[in-house]
């Protein structure tokens, strides 16, 4: 019999060209990055349980649960304040690029933007539970062995990044940033402001269960040879 059960907590800052001030007072700017926290952890129990000198029972039984959750640094900033159209004050800003996109590029300007990226916030959680049982009975030359499983998915993910927006300034194609000798013909160009059209937040939740059953012989007609069949379904 053994018992196994693994975990790992995340805490950490990823990204971000812009970092936490040392003042909040002096400078309120958070930065631009995303704390990403999760814990990821398995578990499994197996059982081996022999029945005769020539039959053997094997069973397990697992869970895996992986789950991140994503937050811009700057979150704590009330988007509200700046604009109109920001209806949300524990979010973060919209991400704020300065010196455009080009979009056939997939490149930003050269200058560090505001706002996370479109990876934050979010929250998603995997659960995958299983159950597993299979017998190994020997006969002869023969060693027979089978048996099934039985698995359930359960994934959640819950992003509202896309619902915090986009703003671009200087939206120009992205080379000109770099042709144009001057900035202040630049500075000329007004902010161009989208709710990123066509996507949003969105909520998921999927549930899934799947069978599988498996036979197998292993065959030793004339040491040191053997010959393996098997099969094997799932649904």
């Amino acid at each position: 019999m053994s018992f196994k059960h693994n975990l790992q907590d995340i805490n950490q800052v990823q990204g971000g060209t812009i970092p936490k001030s040392p003042d909040l007072q002096l400078s309120p700017y958070p930065g631009n990055g995303i704390s990403l926290t999760g814990r990821n952890q398995n578990f499994s129990y197996n059982l081996v349980s022999t029945l005769s000198p020539r039959t053997v029972n094997e069973a397990r039984i697992g869970w895996n649960r992986f789950r991140l959750t994503t937050m811009p640094q700057d979150h704590t900033l009330d988007a509200s304040q700046y604009s109109k159209n920001l209806n949300f004050s524990n979010k973060g800003l919209p991400e704020i690029l300065i010196g455009g996109f080009d979009p056939s590029g997939g490149t930003f300007g050269p200058y560090a933007s505001l706002g996370a990226n479109f990876t934050a916030p979010a929250n998603r959680a995997d659960n995958v539970s299983s159950v597993a049982d299979s017998i190994n009975l020997t006969r002869g030359r023969h060693v027979f062995k089978f048996g099934g499983e039985l698995r359930y998915n359960r994934p959640d993910v819950d992003n509202e990044a896309m619902g915090r927006g986009l703003m671009t300034y200087f939206n120009i194609p992205y080379v000109d940033i770099y042709n144009e000798p001057n900035l202040a013909s630049i500075a000329r160009v007004g902010p161009e402001f989208a709710g990123v059209n066509g996507v949003g937040p969105f909520d998921r939740s999927f549930r899934a269960k799947s069978f599988a059953w498996f036979a197998r012989d292993n065959w030793r007609p004339h040491s040191p040879w053997s010959v393996n069949l098997g099969i094997r379904y799932e649904v």
